[in-house]
């Protein structure tokens, strides 16, 4: 099997949910929940992430949605 390349991102394993930007929706499903339920959740951490709409979350603004809420999955 051919070694694949790593990346920046590939050192730490803990580090793999913030690889990339998610929006709100995709993040609601990871979560199961619906978008509504899901900003409900968000609200309390509004000062430290910007929640426009239609807005794709950066993956430092993603660590403190992760580090707030827990891991999605598992």
């Amino acid at each position: 099997m051919p070694e694949q390349q790593l990346t920046l991102f590939d050192i730490d394993d803990w580090f793999k949910p913030y690889n990339k930007p998610e929006n709100m929706t995709s993040l609601a499903a990871k979560y199961q929940v619906t978008l509504v339920t899901f900003k409900k959740w968000l609200k309390p951490i509004a000062g430290k992430i910007s929640l426009a709409r239609k807005k794709t979350f950066t993956p430092s603004e993603l660590k403190v949605i992760i580090e707030f809420l827990g891991e999605y999955g598992g």
